[in-house]
């Protein structure tokens, strides 16, 4: 009984372990610029947001054009999350697909419907 037991722990260790390494490898993937490659408006392909832009920092800030213009905000990651606050409009994304080059994110703005697909821009050296 007491091997079961022990097992049984063990297991659930390892995998709040591999959930924790999981999290901050996507956090990880996250600080980077991304542009716009596609967005859509409401199910519609959009060319309104060409130029838009998601700049993620490893302190919790981040950058973004999302109302027009270039803003400064917080923003904190958990799952598949992002909140964007203390900025001009305060959003909720939610992550559709997170990988070291491509950033899927779904919101709702003013009771229109967004998704966005960006990809992560490779800093020249």
């Amino acid at each position: 009984m007491q091997i079961q037991s022990i097992s049984g722990i063990f297991f659930l260790a390892l995998l709040l372990l591999g959930c924790q390494n999981e999290s901050k490898q996507e956090s990880t993937n996250l600080v980077g610029f991304w542009e716009i490659q596609e967005a859509y408006r409401n199910g519609q392909f959009t060319e309104s947001l060409d130029e838009l832009f998601f700049e993620f920092f490893e302190d919790g800030t981040m950058r973004t054009n999302i109302t027009g213009i270039p803003d400064d905000a917080t923003y904190t990651f958990s799952k598949n999350k992002i909140e964007q606050r203390e900025s001009d409009l305060d959003i909720d994304y939610t992550i559709q697909n997170l990988s070291d080059s491509t950033l899927n994110l779904t919101t709702s703005i003013r009771d229109f419907n967004f998704r966005f697909l960006l990809v992560k821009r490779i800093p020249q050296e």
